[in-house]
């Protein structure tokens, strides 16, 4: 897919911005529910084995937050065009503490998020090979 989008005349870049699971979970948006979370863990495979097949000239990796400050200069070069101004512009770290939500969580929801946490890493190793 890569070299038919780069052969068309476009400029195909992936920007992987990983986050850790407790702070995902933590997102009111996502919600800490056994299903949810194995939700978020199958996409999370999906990606992985989506990203081991494309060529690593077109991927950047960036854990979240850091993507949006000590990358910034990285991932300008990645892309080719300075966004340390839009990063600046738009980047706001969360002060929300949710940090009882897996205390708090239901046995299968805790065994669920195991499973998302064992992905990240997935994620994580595929970064490492870069």
């Amino acid at each position: 897919m890569a070299a038919a989008t780069e052969a068309a005349g476009f400029d195909f870049r992936v920007i992987l911005a990983t986050r850790r699971p407790r702070d995902i979970v933590r997102d009111p948006y996502n919600g800490f529910t056994a299903g949810r979370i194995a939700t978020l863990t199958r996409s999370c495979r999906r990606l992985e084995a989506q990203l081991r097949r494309l060529d690593p000239r077109f991927l950047f990796c960036a854990p979240y937050p850091e993507a949006y400050n000590a990358n910034a200069t990285k991932l300008s070069k990645f892309l080719g065009v300075d966004v340390r101004p839009a990063i600046a512009a738009s980047f706001r770290p969360s002060k929300r503490d949710d940090s009882g939500a897996l205390a708090n969580a239901s046995p299968a929801a805790r065994a669920a998020f195991g499973l998302l946490e064992g992905c990240s890493r997935a994620l994580d190793a595929v970064c490492s090979s870069l």
